[in-house]
């Protein structure tokens, strides 16, 4: 087992199982940064969800697979892609822009707009936006208004 890139938010852990090759992600409910910055675990059997419904919406083929999930321990399983596949993220920091990647990200997400956007099933299900608030925007913006007061309003 070998822990991937270090994040903020959570574990990201490589295992070779005799079924063949995973990833296990675990949520953690304090973020790894010196300020005190919360988010509950309870995110990861969402984020777990959020993937079986897009192989559904966009075809397995596009997601990895959800193998388990663990929702008492924050943590669930995934098939790991090939080593071949690059991390787009991480070569877009290295300015290494690939115009067939984008091309194939940008029709994804177009599918999953066109074949959702009427799915009233989904959006009550995934109505709660507190995970996204919690994580990408409120830090940030209540650091705004701890420097910049005058913003606030």
């Amino acid at each position: 087992m070998s822990q991937i890139a270090p994040g903020v938010s959570g574990e990201v852990r490589f295992v070779d199982t005799p079924e063949g090759p995973i990833v296990v992600k675990t949520a953690l409910g304090k973020l790894k940064v010196t300020a005190d910055w919360f988010c509950s675990p309870e995110r990861n059997a969402r984020e777990a969800e959020c993937l079986k419904v897009l192989a559904d919406v966009l075809g397995q083929e596009s997601v990895p697979r959800v193998l388990w999930v663990d929702t008492a321990a924050h943590t669930f399983a995934m098939e790991r892609l090939p080593e071949r596949l690059a991390n787009w993220k991480t070569r877009l920091l290295a300015c290494d822009v690939d115009v067939a990647t984008a091309q194939r990200v940008g029709q994804l997400l177009g599918q999953m707009h066109t074949r959702t956007h009427t799915r009233r099933d989904l959006a009550e299900r995934f109505d709660d936006q507190t995970y996204f608030f919690d994580l990408r925007l409120t830090p940030y913006h209540r650091k705004v208004m701890q420097r910049l007061p005058e913003l606030a309003a």
